[in-house]
């Protein structure tokens, strides 16, 4: 601890507020692939929870009561944003493969998938994800 510099000893309220303001700086930063509409509800989480972390009364009182200042919080928040924004994580996914799916004939789909008792997946690393 630098010279100068006092404690706050943590109780259940400050880690409750601490909760909180971390809740707000993960979904802020969380990376949404807005090629999917599905993920509307994880885009309105982001949006409204940088708006939160913009200078408010609301935020400053939170900052309080988790025994926080308030300007380091904010600081501390625009430059996870700003990583977050500059380094989108890589798409780790690859698509598993049926491997004793029956094809399909004809030109409507049948039920076959419901035929079968066990249908085995396997990864075939080969395959590129879906763009």
């Amino acid at each position: 601890m630098k010279q100068g510099q006092t404690t706050v000893p943590l109780n259940g309220a400050h880690s409750l507020w601490n909760s909180v303001i971390a809740q707000a700086i993960d979904d802020a930063t969380h990376w949404i692939n807005t090629d999917f509409a599905s993920h509307k509800i994880l885009h309105l989480n982001r949006s409204r929870a940088r708006k939160w972390l913009t200078p408010s009364d609301d935020f400053d009182t939170v900052c309080n009561l988790a025994g926080l200042e308030p300007h380091r919080v904010r600081a501390y928040a625009e430059r996870e944003i700003a990583k977050a924004n500059a380094n989108p994580p890589k798409r780790k996914r690859t698509p598993g493969v049926v491997a004793n799916f029956p094809s399909i004939e004809g030109d409507r789909p049948t039920p076959t998938a419901q035929k079968i008792e066990e249908i085995d997946f396997s990864q075939n690393t080969e395959l590129t994800p879906c763009q």
